[in-house]
């Protein structure tokens, strides 16, 4: 759900990482700072509102399912994680 979470995970980084110096320099440079600045995540965020209205829909349900996929990347890694092998599902989650 997107929310103010990132970005205040980014200043706080900012002020509290000397990232130059770090051993994990390459990592922050590379991946880190992009993932904190929220590049990149729109198949896996939606917004407030179309969160809580499913969660409106699904509390008011009298047959609640026992788990809900409300973006499609969750519906399709949920798919795969059924019909793949866990080493290839395993191998997809870390290039994502």
């Amino acid at each position: 759900v997107m929310s103010s979470f990132r970005e205040n995970a980014f200043k706080a980084f900012e002020k509290n990482i000397d990232k130059e110096r770090s051993l994990y320099k390459e990592a922050y440079k590379k991946e880190l700072t992009q993932r904190l600045q929220g590049k990149g995540n729109a198949p896996f965020t939606i917004s407030s509102e179309d969160a809580a209205q499913i969660v409106l829909k699904i509390a008011q349900s009298k047959n609640p399912k026992p788990r809900y996929y409300i973006t499609y990347a969750a519906t399709l890694l949920g798919v795969l994680k059924r019909i793949l092998p866990t080493k290839w599902f395993d191998f997809i989650l870390l290039k994502i």
